[in-house]
């Protein structure tokens, strides 16, 4: 299968991704799991005058502390290795952890069952991605454990609230006068997943990393075969910064490289195979767009399909706003734009 798909290819994938959120939000089966997070006031109207915000994503590991509602201390590194169990994650958690305060939000970019504790929304951990294995963690409440093993080291206690990172990026585009239902949020970095409201209290996070209805590439059936978990996370494999890199060195051998920074410099630099892999996940990432949209305007009334970028990391698809982020897409070469034109040219076949 050559890279960029075809239009039609497109459409179909596009289409695909619409019956998919559709069968599993009827409780059919789906490659998507459409899990629901109801969300408590203690996340919308949060009263502690200090508190902390940590984000733990594929690659990335920020914390910034909230005082006031004004941002401080923010603290951005990158994760050399992924985490093989709890005690990686926790262990690097705590280092950063702030002594004064004692309420943590953990901003996690894995998929989890919401689960509300003590009328605060925390996760269990379904499955480890982006080549994070976390085996003990798996199946365990994530903001209870880390609770307990701050009590153990420090005999400290803090309250730990929990979502996905697209959950917490969705609550993060609630903004005055706009009715949620028209909210998107999507991610394109390391790992990629799409999420949105179903109604003002229930956000979706649809771990669309996970849709697999569209034909693999076979550098992308390679890569599957030899990742952590074979099988699983298809489309994260063929879009996401975490394995494009990969796709590049199965394609030019002889001249391997170790990041997806790199393929994107290589990219800017007129290597065309490392422009074609980029321009073939910007046109899936616009399928799921796509797809959202024709999810969307079943049940809202929403003008013509316009598409016009708003800021750096939100753009609107008619009504609809989508806050976006990622290193993929917010610094891929020509990304953005790209999103935009498959959008476009793939609206116009519906």
């Amino acid at each position: 299968m050559i890279v960029p798909y075809s239009l039609p290819i497109l459409k179909s994938i596009a289409q695909n991704f619409f019956e998919e959120i559709l069968a599993k939000e009827k409780g059919k089966k789906s490659s998507l799991a459409f899990i629901k997070n109801l969300i408590p006031n203690s996340l919308l109207l949060i009263k502690e005058k200090i508190y902390q915000e940590i984000t733990i994503g594929g690659s990335v590991f920020e914390s910034k502390i909230i005082e006031n509602n004004q941002e401080k201390d923010k603290e951005k590194i990158i994760i050399q290795s992924p985490f093989v169990n709890k005690k990686d994650l926790f262990v690097l958690i705590e280092k950063f952890l702030n002594p004064k305060i004692s309420f943590l939000i953990l901003n996690f970019a894995f998929p989890l069952e919401p689960v509300l504790r003590d009328n605060l929304l925390d996760g269990k951990l379904l499955k480890g991605t982006k080549e994070h294995q976390l085996f003990d963690l798996i199946s365990k409440v994530v903001g209870k454990e880390l609770g307990n093993y701050i009590f153990q080291n420090q005999k400290r206690k803090i309250k730990v609230a929990v979502a996905n990172d697209t959950i917490f990026l969705l609550l993060s585009a609630i903004k005055k006068g706009i009715n949620p239902l028209f909210l998107v949020s999507g991610i394109v970095g390391t790992g990629t997943n799409f999420g949105f409201f179903l109604d003002e209290k229930t956000a979706v996070n649809l771990e669309s990393g996970n849709f697999n209805k569209f034909p693999q590439t076979e550098t992308g059936k390679i890569i599957d075969q030899k990742s952590e978990n074979p099988g699983s996370q298809l489309f994260e494999k063929e879009v996401a910064g975490a394995y494009l890199f990969k796709h590049y060195n199965l394609l030019n051998p002889k001249k391997p490289i170790s990041s997806t920074k790199e393929l994107n410099f290589l990219s800017q630099k007129g290597d065309l195979i490392a422009q074609k892999l980029l321009a073939h996940s910007a046109s899936l990432i616009a399928c799921q767009i796509v797809g959202i949209y024709q999810y969307k305007k079943r049940f809202l009334d929403m003008k013509n399909p316009d598409f016009k970028y708003v800021s750096d990391f939100e753009f609107q698809l008619s009504d609809l706003l989508f806050k976006m982020t990622g290193s993929l897409f917010l610094h891929g070469f020509r990304y953005k734009e790209m999103v935009e034109e498959y959008t476009k040219k793939i609206l116009n076949l519906f």
